[in-house]
């Protein structure tokens, strides 16, 4: 029996940030409802579904996708076909090629943690960022995709995506935190401990004990002394220091490539810290002050992720061709 499809109240709050009425949400579930039962009674794949929706219905879809173009149909990949009817809050939509970039039409978009992830990974993840601010879950999340996945250089994957029972098993864990703590100490080598250095070690000691306790219950338990005592040695092994030297090379790399001005960022971030130590600013103008650098900040971000967007679509079009 096929159960029906109803929104959660994350996807909920997007399609209203949307401008999506609560006539079109309707029409909207509706369409999924019926996009479920039908293939499944059909076996029709996304792609063919698509094909026999009209013009109007496609233009919904547009819509509660929050997408740029129009939708054509016989340009779309499976995935991108399929992640059209699904939640617009990442809950049930695919990864089929695993490479943590969800296709939604023509877009493509960076999600962290990736949708092929055990559930115990989610719930780690939500565990660890719970009370963070928004643009600082933003960074950690492009941050730890790049940790998992590589850099994508003109298509080309830095990393062999592995699948998600290697990725999150005990030894993908372990070596997944050493990279992480082995490129944090050379940067704070390079440049202290800043405000962003130590939000991402504090994150890291929640994301990992929150793993090691949601994965014991699945029978992935992941030793987080293990983790501890990388943090604490001095002296890594060569292979280990070359690692590091290509991970910081990587965000580099990526920060570069996609318009990231992190340097902005953290003078931000030391304005936001001065403003809240400030007792001499009165409450009024300080909640004024923090909510416009809080804005620059989004704004930071979501450049960024626009250029990733835009660049991913443009190599998405020449594929076609």
């Amino acid at each position: 029996m096929i159960t029906s499809i109803n929104l959660t109240q994350r996807s909920l709050e997007l399609l209203h940030r949307r401008d999506v009425n609560d006539s079109e949400i309707a029409e909207f579930q509706q369409l999924l409802n019926h996009a479920q039962t039908e293939m499944a009674d059909t076996g029709k794949s996304s792609k063919q579904f698509l094909q026999s929706m009209d013009a109007d219905e496609l233009s919904l879809l547009r819509k509660v996708n929050s997408l740029a173009e129009n939708i054509y149909v016989s340009g779309l990949s499976e995935e991108g076909a399929t992640n059209l009817i699904k939640q617009p809050d990442h809950s049930d939509r695919v990864d089929l090629n695993n490479d943590g970039i969800v296709e939604v039409g023509l877009s493509r978009s960076l999600v962290f943690p990736p949708v092929n992830a055990p559930d115990f990974v989610k719930q780690a993840w939500d565990e660890a960022t719970k009370g963070m601010k928004e643009t600082d879950v933003m960074m950690l999340q492009l941050h730890m995709h790049i940790a998992v996945f590589g850099v994508q250089i003109e298509g080309q994957a830095a990393k062999t995506p592995q699948a998600p029972e290697q990725q999150w098993s005990t030894e993908g864990i372990q070596k997944l935190f050493s990279g992480l703590y082995g490129a944090l100490e050379f940067a704070v080598n390079l440049d202290g401990w800043t405000d962003n250095h130590k939000m991402k070690k504090a994150f890291y000691e929640r994301f990992n004990q929150a793993l090691a306790s949601n994965s014991s219950s699945a029978g992935k338990y992941v030793n987080a002394q293990q983790t501890e005592q990388m943090t604490e040695s001095k002296n890594s092994p060569t292979t280990s220091e070359e690692q590091t030297n290509i991970d910081n090379l990587m965000q580099l790399i990526l920060d570069a490539r996609i318009g990231l001005d992190r340097k902005k960022l953290e003078e931000i971030e030391e304005k936001i810290k001065a403003i809240e130590h400030n007792s001499s600013i009165d409450p009024d103008t300080k909640k004024a002050m923090l909510e416009q650098l809080e804005s620059q900040k989004q704004d930071v971000l979501d450049k960024a992720q626009e250029r990733i967007e835009q660049e991913e679509k443009i190599r998405a079009l020449k594929q076609q061709f």
